[in-house]
């Protein structure tokens, strides 16, 4: 089975002969790659490559997508993550077809909203497209970002 392609946070895991290519990792995935380390939380992604044999045998999603193979991302310490669809063709005639899931910190949470996701997907856009498409999944913790509107009266 492939190998997850792990962001530049995880520095143990990086493969050295890794090719990022948005065929492979989708294009919301290339694009957190690009960003700084601070302004995105550490990420995983699940390539085309194993998604494919998910959408193929969705009958068998748990099978392949199995809690273990998240034992990585769960060691980040995060108490939520969420799973993200990363497509190689996410233009904006496909806007909302995309779905992301919450997960909680287990790694069996998160392998359940794998699961859960692929099959929204497979039910929006039906086999055939969700395949032509070219689909990953990136998981990544999730972060509520809160800014303070506050303003001094002078």
């Amino acid at each position: 089975m492939a190998e997850f392609f792990y962001s530049k946070h995880f520095t143990k895991f990086r493969s050295p002969g890794a090719v990022w290519q948005k065929a492979v990792v989708g294009l919301k995935a290339i694009g957190l790659r690009e960003l700084p380390n601070p302004w995105t939380p550490p990420f995983v992604v699940i390539p085309t490559s194993i998604i494919s044999k998910c959408l193929s045998n969705p009958h068998r999603i748990e099978n392949i997508l199995k809690p273990t193979l998240f034992k990585d991302i769960v060691s980040t310490g995060a108490i939520e993550f969420i799973v993200r669809s990363s497509a190689e063709a996410e233009t904006m005639d496909a806007r909302g077809k995309f779905e992301s899931r919450k997960a909680g910190p287990a790694a069996s949470a998160i392998a359940k909203a794998c699961a859960q996701l692929l099959r929204r997907q497979l039910r929006i856009l039906g086999s055939r497209e969700a395949k032509r498409v070219g689909l990953a999944l990136v998981i990544q913790e999730w972060r509520r970002v809160f800014q303070s509107m506050t303003s001094k009266a002078g």
